[in-house]
């Protein structure tokens, strides 16, 4: 594919629903950013309600790929094939977009420092209008949490997002943007801590909006024990890919006992489905162990920055446990 310089490609991920991707669309043909400067892409993950079909005849200047397979979210790593632009924005179908959403961060991305890989707007509710989060924290348990400002700025160091507008030199510093074996949930954080990793930031700027409804596909397809087996599983993955070999000792103890905490609420609570959700994930990753650890050795020679560095900038302790235990 020839590359456009100066041009983003908005890549869209799409499973049925072919009405919900109908506001996002709509919505991207509204944006006030010049419409010879980006291009709009859809992968349809082997859809069975005819959206595709539905695509194609509603909105004939959308470029519809067809993956053949319902590969999850990995499908978006055949953007840096299929894609012309050096920015890469990857989203959901459950969204709709501010009409400057796209010109506020094409703005943000080419004016912030040039240790900024990527960039990700604004969430808020799509009914309510509120402001999901400013900030993502990720605990060194490996489990996250959001935090809202009173008084928010207009840029943030964001700990992990699942709409990132990427530099395409970057993701191809990554060597992997979405890891084949997460399927869904967590490859936010695993592709923004290896961002970090190799010496790049994240950053969420606040006055570039979208309006999202929150895993509708997922939702409808997975339901929430199939959600939970994911992101148990793929937050495991990252902690022991991702984190320096001296820490994942250091930190072993507190990630287990979070997890045997989880188990444990999870009975009290008589949620017996979640519960062996949580087992059958990490059954998963103790059988998965060794390939894990064989995709470790390519991530971690590609590291700049130590962990330290990286949660002094995204992990707060006190946070996450303040939500944790709701004080």
């Amino acid at each position: 594919m020839i590359q456009k310089k100066d041009f983003l490609s908005v890549i869209l991920l799409n499973y049925n629903m072919k009405g919900l991707i109908k506001g996002a669309l709509d919505s991207l043909k509204r944006q006030d950013y010049d419409k010879n400067k980006f291009e709009v892409i859809v992968f349809d993950n082997d859809s069975s309600d005819g959206a595709d079909i539905w695509i194609e005849q509603n909105y004939p200047w959308v470029r519809l790929i067809r993956t053949g397979k319902n590969t999850g979210y990995a499908a978006m790593n055949l953007g840096l094939k299929y894609a012309k632009g050096d920015y890469l924005f990857f989203l959901n179908n459950d969204l709709t977009f501010a009409p400057d959403c796209l010109s506020k961060l094409m703005h943000a991305i080419k004016t912030l420092p040039e240790d900024v890989a990527a960039v990700t707007p604004l969430r808020k509710d799509i009914k309510t209008k509120k402001t999901a989060y400013h900030r993502k924290i990720l605990s060194r348990s490996f489990y996250g949490c959001s935090t809202i400002d009173k008084h928010p700025k207009k840029y943030y160091e964001d700990g992990f997002t699942g709409f990132p507008l990427y530099k395409r030199e970057i993701l191809n510093k990554l060597g992997t943007f979405i890891d084949p074996d997460y399927f869904m949930y967590a490859e936010d954080i695993d592709f923004c801590y290896r961002t970090r990793m190799i010496g790049y930031r994240n950053i969420l700027v606040t006055d570039a909006v979208i309006y999202n409804m929150g895993r509708e596909t997922s939702k409808k397809y997975m339901g929430e024990v199939r959600i939970t087996y994911f992101n148990e599983r793929n937050l495991l993955q990252t902690f022991f890919k991702d984190v320096e070999k001296k820490n994942i000792f250091v930190y072993f103890p507190y990630m287990f006992f979070m997890r045997i905490l989880a188990l444990i609420l999870a009975l009290v609570r008589f949620r017996f489905s979640i519960f062996w959700a949580k087992l059958r994930a990490y059954c998963w990753v103790a059988t998965n162990i060794f390939k894990i650890l064989k995709k470790r050795k390519n991530v971690q020679k590609r590291r700049i920055c130590s962990d330290s560095e990286i949660f002094s900038v995204i992990g707060n302790e006190y946070i996450f446990l303040k939500k944790l235990l709701n004080f």
